[in-house]
């Protein structure tokens, strides 16, 4: 036995009566509190197999979600036409060497 101290009279000897404990000395009660016991409802644990299953449908719809915006972004982005680029006719090429002052025969 735990060794208690009565509340009303400070004496430690007690005698154990049918329901709890008596003090020796001024007679007070002191009852047991019965244990009440709420039975816990069983929950299963989680089926790791069920959860294993959302992770790989949520990478799946994750991954084709993305795709779907890539496929979006790059289709929508305006495509560069290339033109080829005209030729400059030598009259106007010898005319921008000379201006510069350079002869032409020596370069063509």
């Amino acid at each position: 036995m735990k060794n208690k101290e009565c509340m009303n009279c400070g004496s430690t000897k007690f005698h154990q009566v049918e329901n709890g404990w008596k003090c020796d000395y001024c007679g007070t009660l002191y009852l047991t509190p019965k244990k009440d016991t709420v039975p816990k409802p069983s929950i299963p644990p989680p089926d790791p197999k069920k959860k294993s299953t959302r992770l790989v449908l949520g990478i799946v719809f994750a991954s084709f979600f993305f795709s779907i915006v890539l496929l979006t972004y790059f289709n929508s982005v305006d495509k560069t036409s290339y033109k080829p680029i005209k030729p400059v006719p030598n009259s106007s090429l010898k005319k921008a060497f000379q201006a510069i002052g350079h002869k032409i025969s020596m370069i063509l």
